[in-house]
């Protein structure tokens, strides 16, 4: 039955970027594409690997039919394979579904106030030095409540990499999220000046602003943040100008996956060489191992054990292990902003996903091990196979409703647009990791990239004083 999976995944993986309305090198960053190829990785190309390859798992020091010390039964590894197909059939039926929701040439709604079009260019205006005070803040933020919540040693550990030393229990995902406010803001610079050509200082604060946020997030070695930091401003530079296929973008994408294939590999301070950071690291392991072998890692580690996750506990469920009937989705997305427990780590309260744990591993995610289980994952323990077939459903519906409105970016507001552009930069590790969370993460995300537009919107209208035209086209000035 693998390589049924991997049959599938081909297919849908296909009618997905055929039917994406998004051109050019978007087509391929577009969030539905970035989503089933994750999810064709994980269901498609795994088992197969697992089937054809035990040694290429065993090598990176895994059991290839264990998870954490949990055996992984003939039954669970037939229900998750089934599982996984589900999943992106129907995931591929909800993109489709969507595509016929978009009518090119239809005007969508803008924003609308007192002011001229022009007024409103001039005056909303978000320039370098509003892209860099943006990005320094969320820095200072970020930094100043690790060290007020945990100590400014760790801080300094942090540069060191990932370790026991640097993890800092109870810190707000918010306060993470404010790592990549570099990242956003050159996204809103992109977006606010996507009809006029960027001054040199433009172009150099987008750039700092970006590698400041890439560096902070890569202190932890984290792709959940890492991934999105990096497509956030790239998908705002093409939705700005898109691009055409050519070699250099093909050449930049396998690049770009081959790091991001290596960085769990050297993302902990006792993986690294002394003096290393997390590039010269990465830099090393792929001169050591070669572009191909630091790239094999991605289907046999933990980068998509996302499907023997469900493997174990699939057998449980309805058993030992209760299913979630809403407390998985609707529950767990409303109790996950609230506060889990204290600065020391101690539990109050327990969403469902850590009761999965629990009743496994003997604790949740910030006790024990921490695997997660993808979108199908989340669907299935929630409300089993027609859980994942309209979980899964929604999900593409949702990305590909993004793609639609990205292929219409001229029609939108900046506002919305870059509203579009954060959406579509999480779709990849929402699809992966717990989406109920991840959905979380991203509306963080959203609410410090519109914080300009909010400031702005505010100046906007101090500044504008409302008028009407007379009857003779003289205008009214109200004092």
């Amino acid at each position: 039955m693998e390589w049924l999976a991997l049959i599938v995944a081909v297919l849908c993986v296909t009618a997905v970027i055929a039917t994406c309305p998004v051109q050019g090198v978007g087509r391929f960053l577009a969030p539905e594409t970035l989503a089933v190829l994750v999810l064709s990785f994980i269901f498609g190309a795994r088992p197969v690997f697992k089937a054809t390859m035990p040694d290429a798992i065993e090598a990176s020091g895994r059991d290839p039919w264990y998870l954490y010390e949990q055996p992984i039964t003939s039954l669970g590894w037939d229900i998750a394979l089934w599982v996984g197909i589900c999943a992106l059939v129907a995931f591929t039926l909800g993109v489709v579904v969507l595509s016929f929701a978009r009518r090119p040439g239809r005007p969508l709604a803008r924003d609308t106030g007192p002011w001229s079009a022009q007024e409103r260019v001039d005056t909303w205006s978000f320039g370098a030095t509003a892209c860099l005070v943006t990005a320094v803040g969320g820095t200072v933020i970020n930094f100043g409540a690790i060290a007020a919540i945990a100590g400014p040693q760790t801080v300094l550990t942090m540069f060191g990499g990932r370790s026991a030393e640097s993890t800092v229990p109870g810190l707000p995902e918010a306060v993470v999220i404010a790592g990549m406010s570099g990242s956003l803001a050159a996204a809103v610079l992109l977006i606010s000046k996507r009809h006029t050509a960027l001054l040199p200082a433009q172009w150099a604060a987008v750039v700092f602003s970006v590698a400041l946020s890439v560096f902070q997030v890569s202190l932890g070695g984290n792709r959940r943040f890492l991934i999105p930091a990096l497509l956030i401003p790239i998908i705002a530079f093409l939705v700005r100008k898109p691009q055409r296929v050519t070699l250099p973008w093909v050449v930049a994408a396998g690049i770009g996956a081959v790091f991001l294939a290596v960085v769990p590999m050297v993302r902990s301070a006792g993986a690294r060489l002394p003096g290393e950071n997390l590039f010269s690291a990465s830099w090393r392991y792929i001169t050591e191992e070669g572009p191909l072998a630091s790239v094999l890692p991605v289907f046999t580690s933990y980068d998509t054990e996302m499907i023997d996750y469900i493997a174990v506990i699939a057998p449980r469920l309805g058993g030992d292990q209760p299913w979630g009937w809403g407390r998985g989705t609707l529950l767990e997305f409303l109790e996950h902003p609230l506060p889990s427990g204290g600065l020391d780590g101690s539990t109050t309260t327990q969403v469902f996903s850590d009761e999965v744990l629990s009743r496994v591993w003997g604790g949740g995610c910030a006790e024990a091990v921490c695997p997660v289980s993808s979108v199908a994952g989340v669907s299935y323990f929630d409300g089993g196979f027609l859980g994942v077939a309209i979980g899964c459903f929604l999900f593409g519906a949702v990305l590909r409703l993004l793609s639609n409105l990205w292929s219409r970016a001229d029609e939108l507001s900046d506002s919305t647009v870059v509203v579009v552009v954060v959406l579509s930069a999480f779709a990849l590790v929402a699809a992966r990791t717990n989406t109920v969370h991840a959905t979380w993460w991203a509306m963080y995300a959203v609410g410090f990239a519109l914080v300009p537009f909010w400031v702005l919107r505010s100046r906007v209208q101090a500044l504008s004083i409302p008028a009407a035209w007379n009857s003779k086209g003289g205008r009214h000035v109200m004092s």
